[in-house]
């Protein structure tokens, strides 16, 4: 990352207790490993109406591995009425989800592009330095269309 920047993000959190980690590409893992899951979904309940993982307010995950869930705050935990799968290799090492760094879209890399006149001189060779893709997925879509 660009020094000035760095900077910038260090002394905004010097005023705070939040200590400041810088991830690449090889922090994010593969979690979606199927014989590694031990449930096949979080979903609290099943079929149409029923609840969603986006109506859960709290998942509380168990030394025993078994996960609970609360709809309201205020309501008890429930046991997720999932089914946990038998034969499980509990093994905690997961593969990069990433081999590399990620390539930002063209379209987002120009609108970047664009925001280096309102920031100092000194930053810009980050910009510059994004990987990008080499097509703009905009100008893709418009080609598709026009076909």
């Amino acid at each position: 990352i660009c020094p000035v920047l760095k900077n910038v993000f260090n002394h905004a959190l010097e005023s705070c207790n939040y200590p400041l980690q810088w991830n690449g590409h090889s922090f994010f893992k593969n979690y979606g490993i199927e014989d590694k899951m031990i449930y096949p979904s979080i979903r609290p309940g099943k079929g149409k109406g029923a609840p969603t993982v986006t109506d859960v307010r709290v998942f509380e995950y168990r030394p025993d591995g078994k996960i609970y869930y609360k709809l309201n705050f205020n309501d008890d935990f429930a046991e997720l009425p999932v089914k946990r799968k038998r034969n499980v290799r509990f093994d905690l090492n997961f593969p990069d989800l990433f081999a590399s760094r990620q390539l930002i879209p063209k379209d987002k890399w120009l609108d970047l592009q664009s925001l280096k006149q309102f920031l100092p001189a000194d930053s810009h060779a980050f910009y510059d330095q994004l990987p990008h893709e080499d097509q703009s997925r905009r100008q893709e879509k418009r080609l598709k269309k026009s076909k």
